[in-house]
């Protein structure tokens, strides 16, 4: 990212840190199937995950950039992160919003929990709850734990690119 102006360079953290989430670095596809859950829950999880990666991603540029620079917005972060996924999305052939639309959705549904809700890590309990309703057997306190460790190790990475 050498000689790149500051925008650009955060153009490239946050679509680095969509596509470290997409490619399952920290949460893949194969770790979802372990639980053993049916195909329906499985994919659930790992959609889950990678919402929350994408959330961790949003709160590490609010943090760092948002509203510091005139063109530091949300909308500029949202384009960001939707040309990743919507480069993963035409590249793996699925149809282009598919990923971001469900992602997009369940980042603003962990948005409207309270601080207090997030500092407890309620945004897991309630996928695992999500994953429990598509299969009975699945493992809250499991999934719950595994999310958190996910994006524990998604944050730790990603925060570097934004100098936090």
């Amino acid at each position: 990212m050498f000689g790149l102006s500051f925008k650009e360079k955060t153009t490239e953290a946050l679509q680095r840190g969509t596509k470290a989430a997409l490619t399952g670095g920290f949460f893949h596809y194969t770790q979802a199937q372990r639980f053993g859950l049916n195909d329906e829950a499985t994919s659930w999880l790992y959609t889950e995950a990678l919402a929350h990666q994408i959330y961790m991603l949003g709160l590490l540029y609010k943090n760092s950039t948002l509203g510091k620079y005139k063109w530091a917005t949300y909308e500029f972060s949202i384009k960001s992160i939707t040309s990743a996924l919507t480069d993963h999305e035409i590249k793996e052939g699925l149809t282009p919003g598919s990923i971001s639309s469900f992602v997009f959705k369940r980042c603003y549904e962990i948005d409207q929990l309270t601080p207090k809700e997030r500092e407890t890590g309620e945004e897991y309990s309630q996928s695992a709850k999500l994953i429990a309703d598509k299969d009975p057997r699945a493992n809250q306190k499991n999934i719950t734990k595994a999310l958190e460790n996910a994006v524990g190790s998604y944050f730790e990475q990603a925060r570097k690119m934004f100098g936090i």
